[in-house]
């Protein structure tokens, strides 16, 4: 009898230990809540799982305000779901700070990365650089006639041909109102214009590449990365540097302080500032936060399109989200 429990005994952790080197229940799972495009998310996610293979990512995309509305809606039911945010907007996450939702994590991999990205009490850090600028379609505008600055859109030429992405739905847009509007040379006047001009909105940066890619608009004001891919693969899509400079910013990533896996969600924060991870995002045509990674090509050096960034309040942002966007909304799409 002794003999047989033994030997079940035996067989059990056999079986134990092959389960556990099959990978069967090794991995631990984790979930971001990320605005990055769904594309680009899949590949970091896919190379992410590849790469660590005791932990598996899983991600859950929409566009900033709408996983601001789902982390609220969470919070309220009873705890965030996700283990790790990644949104396109700094103001959000120093909002999750104030709220005690995020925990305090500075990776060893973030050795490198400009201060300028980095919360200084280590709740967040920027993990790809976002810049909006100028974008055209390249079978519909001959370079020499393509717009090099914000004022040109407001040339009659681009009447009823301008879109923009909404900042109603794309945290990116956000950021790029309150860089607008706040800084003197532009303002609100400048939206103002924009209208008169025939500017559309479109929900969301992808859409309004896609519309600039498909000839439903010859010119807009979009996203960097998604517009240079669209380029590199064939798409009548450019984007352009502005001259007096773009909105630029570190899209941030944290960890949620209700996190089960704070372990696994640091090896995934550890992976995307890596040099590695940030080369990977270079693959994706995204500018590193790291200026020792050489830009995607059609890039200039980050250092380079920090020197000509508009500035951005992020305070202003915090303080003033819902003033902001209401405004927006009466002056483009009222």
């Amino acid at each position: 009898m002794k003999g047989k429990k033994g030997i079940v005994i035996l067989v059990t952790a056999f079986l134990a230990i092959a389960v556990i080197s099959s990978g069967v229940y090794a991995k631990t799972p984790i979930t971001i809540y990320s605005s990055v495009h769904e594309d680009v998310l899949a590949a970091i996610a896919k190379e992410f799982n590849k790469r660590t293979p005791d932990v598996e990512l899983k991600y859950f995309r929409l566009g900033t305000t709408k996983i601001i509305a789902k982390v609220n809606a969470e919070v309220k039911a009873g705890g965030i779901r996700a283990d790790v945010v990644w949104t396109a907007e700094p103001a959000y996450f120093e909002e999750l700070k104030q709220r005690n939702l995020i925990t305090k994590y500075l990776s060893p991999a973030a050795k490198g990365i400009s201060k300028l990205f980095i919360d200084p009490d280590g709740y967040y850090i920027g993990a790809r650089i976002l810049s909006i600028g100028l974008t055209y379609n390249t079978k519909l505008v001959k370079e020499a006639e393509a717009p090099r600055d914000w004022n040109d859109l407001l040339d009659p030429k681009w009447k009823n041909q301008i879109t923009h992405a909404s900042p109603l739905y794309s945290g990116s847009a956000t950021a790029t109102v309150t860089g607008l509007t706040q800084t003197p040379a532009y303002g609100w006047a400048y939206y103002e214009k924009l209208r008169a001009n025939g500017c559309t909105i479109a929900r969301s940066q992808g859409a309004t590449q896609r519309k600039v890619a498909g000839g439903e608009y010859k010119v807009g004001i979009g996203l960097d990365y998604g517009i240079r891919k669209m380029n590199a693969k064939g798409s009548p899509i450019q984007f352009v540097y502005p001259k007096s400079g773009t909105v630029t910013w570190g899209s941030p990533i944290a960890i949620v302080k209700a996190s089960e896996h704070k372990e696994a969600a640091q090896k995934f924060i550890d992976f995307v500032l890596s040099p590695d991870g940030q080369k990977f995002l270079i693959s994706q045509y995204i500018v590193s936060v790291n200026p020792k990674v050489a830009s995607p090509k059609g890039a200039p050096p980050v250092l380079d399109i920090l020197s000509k960034a508009l500035p951005v309040d992020w305070d202003y942002l915090i303080k003033n989200r819902e003033k902001l966007l209401k405004r927006f909304s009466k002056t483009m799409l009222e």
